[in-house]
């Protein structure tokens, strides 16, 4: 693959998220959040669970649902960094058919044995009056929240 990383870094992917992807370790955080989308971006279902946590890690079948979708934007909303725990607020947009959609996330990420690792996530709810994140310019309140 030789284009622009999908994450939005702006550098080629075999430069970016590549290398991640062929098992260099992330520096922090939202370097592993940025390889985390551009895996399901690229159809890597294998980095996205080998980056997750051992103790919430989910089964293939559990993910594959979110890496058929046509994923087309990554926005890091905020970063918390910390020595052994660290957050990562972000929203991520798709395609649902002929629909704009998003996904916004606050993740917990741990530290495990040297390594990053996806924790958890929390699910933030957009202001009702606030452009919707999907990207549509509607309110979010008789977009997709409606």
């Amino acid at each position: 693959m030789s284009q622009t990383c999908p994450c939005g870094s702006g550098q080629r992917y075999e430069n970016c998220c590549g290398l991640l992807h062929s098992g260099q370790a992330a520096s922090n955080a939202k370097v592993l959040m940025q390889a985390r989308y551009c895996a399901h971006v690229v159809n890597k279902p294998g980095f996205i669970l080998d980056s997750w946590h051992p103790e919430t890690r989910p089964d293939l079948a559990d993910i594959e649902p979110f890496i058929q979708l046509d994923w087309y934007d990554l926005q890091i909303l905020d970063h918390q960094p910390g020595d052994k725990e660290s957050t990562v607020t972000f929203l991520a947009r798709y395609h649902s058919g002929e629909k704009l959609a998003f996904h916004l996330e606050k993740s917990l990420f741990i530290k495990d044995h040297g390594q990053w690792r996806f924790h958890s996530g929390t699910y933030p709810e957009p202001e009702r009056n606030a452009p919707c994140p999907c990207g549509s310019g509607r309110k979010y309140k008789v977009c997709c929240r409606g």
